[in-house]
């Protein structure tokens, strides 16, 4: 009988974002009525239209450029910078990230049917279909991640240079998409020395001298993809930064204004709609001989004289990251409030799936670490809490989390078809296993309803 595997290879995962591909844009074009690119997703295009265009003000980068240059390199192969080319490329951005989960949770897991449930679960996501014709920093993010992830897992089984290599091409343009991601350069470094400990086999250990090249040929990579950026706004007196955003969000989150809980609320909201003592207040700050420094040093002696304020707007921000999502779906019903009541319901769906996806990953996550598959588990847990972490001391929101996406659906994934085949089993007893999982559901419904209705509550009562 012919293997059924055989057919969830190559096929499956070019199926899948074709599939994929076709869902973002009919919905985004006919249920969503069109959305444009707004918010930060229009700088984006901005961007990416002046660099195909050969625009340059002088000035240095102030959004992070590695979306403006993914998007400017598809400009250039179609010969057109239209809003529409921008949308169709990022819908088959979001849908190939789909492909890539697939792939990622079969070589993880050695599982089809894990890979199968986290490309559905990443791609029917509300958030990734309503972000899909979006050209978000999030959606290239996600691309990167899901990229970056599987070929870290081929290289750890083969210890192919050129496996490694497409993983420290990807994590350059995550790094130069959102510049708090540089943490995970720490796995590209780390990943040929983990190969080489973990590999048993004497005759297949890597010898320290391949292990020490693969190191420093990854390196090269990633800083042939940064320095050039680096040098660009060394250049235009910026410093030696890849974007010259991250001194104001840092000020955002923390001075005498900010809100306790919503902490990005002063980087959202426009100035003029904020009280007018705030207003002032960031006025004079913006206006200052040398602005960057100016809120930097600001921040930090709030954070000085203010240490334990700070560590409450850390727990909130950590917290708010886990909350339901909504901000996509509020745009649309921004956008289709002509529809009347109807215009509430991608932000209700929205809020509602991405509640239920924390809640089968944290649920299903204990018996996955409990199964031999601990260290690639291990591994990706700490990925996402490196990418959270400069979340934890800016500002904060349960969107920053959809670059993550890619490991979280995967781990949702094989958790959930862990445990229903450890209650299949007989090597353990079913009602003992229900019982533990219902137990731990119950405790992650409660605690995730808590920090829902937290977050709800300042949604609400935040002026």
């Amino acid at each position: 009988m012919t293997d059924p595997v055989i057919f969830l290879r190559f096929p499956t995962a070019l199926s899948i974002f074709v599939i994929f591909w076709i869902l973002n844009n009919v919905f985004g074009i006919w249920v969503l009525d069109n959305a444009p690119i707004t918010n930060d997703a229009r700088e984006y295009f901005d961007c990416a239209k002046a660099f195909w265009e050969g625009v340059d003000d002088g000035k240095p980068h102030y959004w992070p450029p590695g979306g403006p240059f993914a998007l400017t390199a598809f400009f250039s192969i179609v010969g057109s910078a239209s809003e529409s080319h921008a949308q169709l490329y990022t819908a088959a951005l979001s849908a190939a990230t789909s492909g890539f989960i697939f792939v990622l949770g079969r070589e993880v897991f050695h599982s089809p049917q894990a890979g199968l449930v986290a490309a559905a679960l990443y791609g029917f996501s509300p958030t990734t279909i309503f972000m899909s014709r979006q050209s978000e920093g999030h959606t290239f993010c996600a691309f990167w991640i899901a990229l970056a992830a599987l070929f870290a897992v081929k290289y750890f089984r083969s210890g192919r240079l050129g496996q490694l290599l497409i993983v420290a091409i990807s994590l350059a343009m995550l790094v130069l998409t959102r510049p708090g991601s540089a943490l995970l350069v720490s796995v590209l470094i780390v990943l040929p020395w983990i190969r080489m400990t973990f590999e048993h086999a004497a005759a297949n250990r890597a010898p320290r001298t391949q292990t020490f090249i693969h190191t420093l040929l990854a390196g090269i990579v990633v800083s042939a993809f940064i320095a050039p950026v680096l040098n660009y706004n060394h250049d235009r007196g910026a410093g030696w930064v890849l974007s010259t955003n991250n001194e104001r969000n840092f000020f955002l989150g923390n001075n005498r204004y900010t809100p306790i809980y919503k902490t990005g609320h002063l980087a959202w909201r426009p100035l003029e709609d904020l009280p007018e003592p705030t207003q002032e207040y960031l006025k004079e700050l913006y206006e200052a001989p040398e602005p960057r420094k100016a809120m930097m040093n600001t921040a930090w002696s709030f954070i000085r004289d203010e240490p334990l304020l700070f560590a409450q707007r850390s727990v909130n921000r950590f917290l708010n990251y886990w909350t339901f999502d909504y901000e996509q779906g509020r745009r649309l019903q921004l956008h289709l409030a002509f529809r009347g009541k109807v215009s509430w319901l991608p932000m209700a769906v929205q809020a509602i799936y991405s509640v239920g996806l924390l809640w089968l990953f944290f649920t299903t996550l204990p018996t996955l670490i409990r199964s031999d598959r601990r260290a690639p588990i291990l591994v990706m847990l700490a990925s996402i809490l490196m990418y959270q972490l400069p979340h934890i001391i800016a500002f904060s929101s349960p969107v920053y989390r959809t670059g993550m996406m890619p490991l979280i659906c995967t781990i949702t994934a094989a958790g959930a078809l862990a445990w229903y085949r450890e209650y299949q089993s007989g090597k353990s007893n079913q009602s003992e296993s229900f019982r533990r999982v219902l137990k731990t559901g119950v405790l992650i419904a409660v605690s995730l309803l808590a920090i829902c209705a937290q977050s709800a509550y300042y949604l609400v009562t935040t002026p």
